[in-house]
């Protein structure tokens, strides 16, 4: 190499040093910006989240007040409506009652009480979920969701299961689910 080329490579380095640090200090922004975004889209979602459950909750507590419309100030027809948080014993004699009127064998569960959804001076309604599992045909379970729709009771159904073994399917013995929520009172 010559004298000129050497020069000339040595002229370079520092150009080459300063490429090499745009370099780094571009990746290094692009890794903090990353995570920031990625921090940003967490919390948006989180963000996103609870504003579809309070909107659920909104939709919930208007078609209460709703149904207190409805039903006007007959206040002993609401009190009968909303069992006692604590109590919810009518309630599982209505679905027993239903089920054995409609030859279906059923256990009923209930979860522990969710937080109120309304509270006013008068009342303070709590939801409380419940899962009823029963064995019958699908003529039965239309008989028993007929009449579990008159009961006196203020009551959610959020979905139902048909499951069966049987090649006949849904027409022969089934094992149903019904999960939903129980609308009570706190005494």
């Amino acid at each position: 190499m010559t004298k000129h080329t050497n020069h000339f490579i040595y002229a370079l380095i520092p150009d080459i040093l300063k490429v090499f640090l745009a370099i780094a200090i571009a990746g290094t922004l692009i890794s903090i910006i990353g995570a920031r975004i990625t921090k940003m889209e967490v919390t948006l979602n989180e963000k996103k989240a609870m504003t579809i459950a309070l909107q659920k909750r909104s939709e919930t507590t208007v078609a209460l007040r709703n149904a207190f419309a409805v039903i006007g100030d007959s206040d002993r027809r609401i009190a009968d409506a909303f069992p006692a948080t604590e109590n919810v014993l009518d309630f599982v004699t209505a679905t027993e009652t239903l089920g054995n009127q409609n030859s279906m064998q059923q256990t009923i569960r209930f979860d522990a009480p969710g937080q109120p959804i309304v509270e006013t001076e008068s009342i303070t309604i709590i939801p409380v979920k419940y899962t009823i599992t029963a064995n019958g045909t699908i003529t039965t379970l239309a008989n028993y969701a007929r009449q579990f729709e008159e009961l006196s009771y203020f009551v959610g159904i959020r979905s139902i299961t048909i499951s069966t073994g049987s090649q006949k399917g849904w027409e022969d013995s089934s094992t149903i689910t019904i999960q939903g929520t129980l609308y009570t009172k706190k005494i």
